[in-house]
């Protein structure tokens, strides 16, 4: 979670600044056209399926991929009991037979393509109808959300599963956040504070909450809170329910900002974003929290280098 108390970019109180992202050094392919979208769909060279039934839909000559990407976006999310209303998809299946037209129709012209796009190239469900109390995605937002995933590479925006990334229902405050300077959550809830700050502070707020995601490992040495983490960084893990309470032994370490002091957690997620913008910082002032993230999470890349900005 990023709780962000400014009314302007703070500085020392957030690892990177809006330049820096600016200026980023390396930006990698990503479509951010619909045109480029549909290239990317046409190059695939899916199989051709006709008759396939979705949600009510019956979809006439439509690529494989289309198809369950449109699936991941309507069905209802498993783990939850409860979804949005549907019944607007009655209307939609009476007048589309092919995946663009009906995802034309529930989440707007502008929007379609880029829906699509973002499930189908990183896993990540924008869909307002699959997830409870979420809000439709503006097309310039979603265009936000697409250049912030230009800014990473392959191995890292591309994620391993049907990964929620979703706004909360639009005028109104999720019950389990007290702070109305909550822009966003790692579950990924995007909150309406997030829709008030600039581009780059958008951008920012949403990579910070990915490196949280990447921190996560399978067999639960997660990055943020493995023993070489901890003794880099001075964090110690005190046990509590429901998670862990954190400490820090005083040892000698680079804040990359003010809110990197928080936990082990925040402190490994803006260091994230330290190395993504603002690597010769972080590597002078912290080589071994550089040389951590270089070898666990960028598998190699420095981006200080040339030739590192290719996926």
């Amino acid at each position: 979670m990023l709780l962000l108390p400014w009314s302007s970019w703070a500085g020392a109180d957030y690892a990177v600044s809006e330049a820096s992202i600016r200026q980023a050094r390396c930006r990698f392919e990503v479509a951010q056209t619909d045109q480029e979208i549909q290239r990317y769909f046409h190059n695939r060279a899916d199989a051709v399926i006709s008759g396939t039934t979705a949600q009510g839909f019956t979809f006439k000559n439509d690529s494989a991929e289309l198809i369950r990407v449109f699936k991941n976006l309507t069905e209802a999310d498993p783990y939850r009991e409860t979804r949005q209303d549907t019944r607007a998809f009655s209307g939609a299946a009476q007048n589309c037979s092919t995946v663009i037209c009906a995802t034309e129709y529930l989440f707007g012209k502008e929007n379609a393509w880029k829906v699509l796009y973002l499930n189908s190239r990183f896993n990540l469900n924008v869909s307002h109808w699959r997830f409870e109390h979420a809000s439709a995605w503006t097309a310039a937002e979603l265009s936000t959300i697409l250049k912030a995933l230009s800014l990473v590479p392959t191995e890292l925006s591309r994620f391993t599963e049907n990964k929620k990334l979703v706004h909360y229902r639009r005028g109104t405050k999720d019950p389990r956040n007290e702070s109305a300077a909550v822009a966003a959550n790692s579950e990924i809830l995007v909150y309406d504070f997030w829709n008030t700050l600039s581009e780059e502070k958008k951008i920012y707020i949403l990579l910070h909450e990915f490196a949280h995601l990447w921190a996560l490992r399978e067999d639960g040495n997660d990055l943020d809170r493995s023993e070489p983490w901890l003794q880099i960084t001075g964090w110690e893990m005190i046990p509590a329910i429901p998670d862990v309470l954190w400490q820090h032994n005083g040892r000698k370490t680079f804040w990359v900002s003010n809110y990197a002091q928080s936990n082990s957690i925040e402190d490994f997620a803006e260091s994230v974003m330290a190395y993504l913008f603002e690597p010769n910082k972080l590597q002078q002032n912290d080589p071994a929290k550089f040389h951590y993230l270089k070898k666990t999470l960028f598998r190699g890349k420095d981006f200080q280098q040339p030739g590192q900005c290719e996926n």
